[in-house]
């Protein structure tokens, strides 16, 4: 969970405008940009001591049930890091909170050892972190991140962190309400942090979330619990002029009319919507067949020399300079270093 910077413990109203016009305004940040850089950027008008101090609160802060005011008496007591949390009994822990005058509550034994668990899961898994924008560069708020089992959002920065990732070949997916979502694999070795910062597309027309498929019956997103389709029949006069289409289930009826699923998808809710359209044959110029492209433009339907399967991938790689040559380069590049 990402907290606003001021809730920091010994983050004031004077450290926290500096901090803010250095484009540091939340936890998530102060994790995303690293001391160093912070330290840079405030040109030593606040101590690299202070500055790691405040990194270290923002990461035990990633842990359930540790907010602010346990992340500075845990500091304090020189319990500043996932390992040194696991260092002491909870019983011992427990003593610290009692003796500490900031301590509004004291956590128990059992609360205490679930954040040691935490603590030892985030040592030996995958760390990302980094920045969703726009094509221009806004910060989009509220995306949401999800890699195998574990999920976060980005805050009002458009920054967000995810720990606790398994090791080896996850597929990240990316999604955000009006722009195209971002799927591809990224591969973590490591406990230490890979920094990924992402662009996303603006979806066509405003459409929301577009959902990426590869068939009109297989879908490749890993969808959310309790999510369900909503097909939507539609004329190719209510469709927007460049909306690719996609056949499906030829052959199925004897009505010799032609059927045609959006490749964009809308999400409403936990509802995923499907325009399809029926044509005639002679209503589509080109010869048409399964897999093959089909744009709706102004002068009406019209096959593309692309297969459904290539505009994907085109689509996918315009939506983000995350490709799967991109992350293959950077982990050979650490490799070598």
């Amino acid at each position: 969970m990402s907290h606003l910077i001021e809730s920091i413990q010994g983050i004031g109203d004077v450290y926290g405008d500096k901090l803010t016009r250095i484009g540091i305004a939340t936890t998530n940040d102060m994790i995303v940009f690293g001391p160093e850089f912070i330290f840079n950027r405030l040109e030593g008008s606040v101590s690299r001591a202070l500055i790691d101090k405040w990194h270290a609160m923002s990461l035990l802060m990633l842990i359930k049930g540790i907010g602010p005011n346990e992340a500075e008496i845990l500091a304090h007591s020189k319990r500043d890091s996932w390992q040194t949390l696991d260092d002491t009994s909870p019983e011992r822990l427990q003593n610290i909170f009692e003796q500490s005058e900031q301590g509004d509550s004291i956590p128990s034994t059992a609360q205490i050892a679930r954040w040691q668990r935490k603590a030892v899961q985030l040592q030996y898994t995958g760390f990302i972190a980094g920045r969703v924008m726009s094509k221009k560069e806004t910060p989009i708020s509220n995306a949401r991140i999800r890699v195998g089992n574990e999920e976060t959002q980005t805050d009002q920065s458009g920054s967000y962190v995810l720990a606790g990732i398994p090791f080896w070949e996850k597929a990240i997916i990316v999604s955000a309400t009006g722009y195209f979502s971002f799927e591809t694999v990224l591969s973590l070795s490591s406990n230490a942090l890979q920094r990924m910062d992402i662009k996303l597309a603006d979806s066509p027309n405003g459409w929301s979330n577009p959902v990426r498929i590869s068939e009109w019956e297989s879908q490749v997103i890993s969808f959310q619990t309790g999510d369900r389709f909503k097909k939507m029949d539609m004329t190719v006069d209510d469709l927007p002029d460049n909306t690719p289409l996609a056949e499906y289930h030829r052959g199925r009826y004897n009505d010799g009319l032609i059927r045609l699923v959006s490749i964009y998808k809308i999400r409403e809710g936990n509802q995923i919507i499907l325009f399809r359209i029926k044509v005639k044959p002679e209503q589509i110029r080109g010869p048409v067949s399964e897999g093959r492209l089909v744009l709706k433009t102004a002068e009406g339907l019209v096959t593309d020399p692309r297969t459904v399967e290539q505009f994907q991938d085109e689509w996918l790689r315009k939506a983000s300079w995350i490709t799967p040559e991109n992350l293959t380069k950077i982990s050979l590049e650490r490799r070598e270093a």
